[in-house]
């Protein structure tokens, strides 16, 4: 469980009388919470969650939360109710805001989550500003610059730098698209849901068929398109990506390897990063997609590499890097953040 009862601290003395009946007490004693006084007292508490998560969206975020389990419940609660407690680490910053991230790239949201998520950022947004003014380390240096940099260490640990992201701008585009959703249906990882028009114009450049160009953008732009994602994502079976994968073999867009840490045998041309703690291993080219300090190996600034702008976004940035000129092949690693043409 997420919770740990210490973490309810000012609420556990009131939750555990909520369970005893008013009306027979003594049921208590045989089994019989009354989880109806419960749930009333949390919604007076906390609220309704603004979002309803099933035991596999758990599953799926990579929370970095061990004593602070408490923000969690915090994450769900109505902007209107939320509340950071007066001292909050950094690591805490960068840990609410990582699995914010996360729940917000797991599926297609409506378009009342979508507002409340983005209210969310900006809430987060406007006080963690206030807990980290004066805090000149922070900010000593710059995002994307070379891991051994001594200005990263001069916090206690290099995620604790997460939190600029945010801060920084670098999710701005991200929270005006959530509050002006698409409103697609389906799952974001598949560009046929998110990003149709990015799947037909790889069609077209590139003579392949749709299964193929989807194929490609996901190797091109996410950052963990292993084969259990890509049959999950697709609806596929592996003799699907199999097919799919074929033709962009023998036009050499991809090629087919062994690397540690993959989960899968296709890749994009070019260099690996090795996972570090806190990442997950990809290629070089799609360092810039992300936000990474430079280094031999994947070193995310915010914890577990979750996306800084929407899937739609993703995909389409990455194939305009193509477009550009800038396609996956043998370069020197850049960690500066891809910036589109305006």
């Amino acid at each position: 469980m997420l919770i740990q009862t210490r973490e309810l601290r000012g609420h556990w003395d009131n939750i555990v009388c909520a369970t005893v009946p008013a009306d027979d007490p003594t049921s208590f004693l045989h089994g019989t919470p009354d989880a109806d006084a419960v749930i009333s007292y949390w919604h007076q508490e906390f609220g309704a969650p603004a979002i309803r998560l099933a035991t596999s969206d758990y599953a799926a975020i990579k929370t970095t939360w061990h004593m602070t389990e408490h923000l969690f419940i915090d994450l769900l609660t109505p902007v209107q109710l939320s509340h950071l407690p007066e001292y909050v680490s950094l690591r805490d910053l960068h840990a609410y805001l990582s699995t914010l991230l996360q729940l917000i790239q797991l599926r297609s949201w409506n378009t009342d989550e979508s507002a409340f998520l983005a209210a969310k950022l900006q809430w987060l947004k406007t006080h963690a500003t206030e807990h980290t003014v004066g805090n000149d380390d922070l900010h000593a240096a710059e995002l994307g610059t070379d891991y051994n940099d001594p200005k990263v260490h001069t916090l206690t640990d290099p995620f604790d730098h997460g939190i600029r992201a945010l801060l920084e701008g670098h999710l701005d585009e991200l929270i005006a698209d959530l509050d002006h959703p698409a409103n697609t249906h389906g799952c974001p990882w598949d560009p046929r849901t998110s990003a149709p028009d990015t799947v037909r114009a790889i069609e077209q450049r590139y003579d392949l068929p749709e299964e193929s160009a989807t194929y490609y953008l996901q190797l091109l732009a996410p950052i963990e398109p292993t084969d259990a994602n890509i049959r999950a994502w697709n609806d596929w079976r592996n003799k699907d990506i199999d097919a799919a994968a074929a033709p962009l073999v023998d036009k050499k867009l991809i090629l087919e390897a062994k690397r540690p840490g993959a989960r899968r045998s296709r890749f994009l041309p070019g260099g690996w990063l090795p996972a570090a703690p806190g990442s997950k291993a990809t290629e070089v080219w799609k360092a810039p997609l992300y936000l990474m300090w430079r280094d031999t190996k994947a070193r995310p600034v915010v914890w577990a590499s979750p996306l800084l702008s929407t899937h739609r976004r993703l995909f389409t940035d990455a194939w305009q890097r193509v477009r550009d000129g800038d396609a996956p092949g043998y370069e020197q690693l850049r960690t500066d953040r891809y910036r589109r043409r305006h």
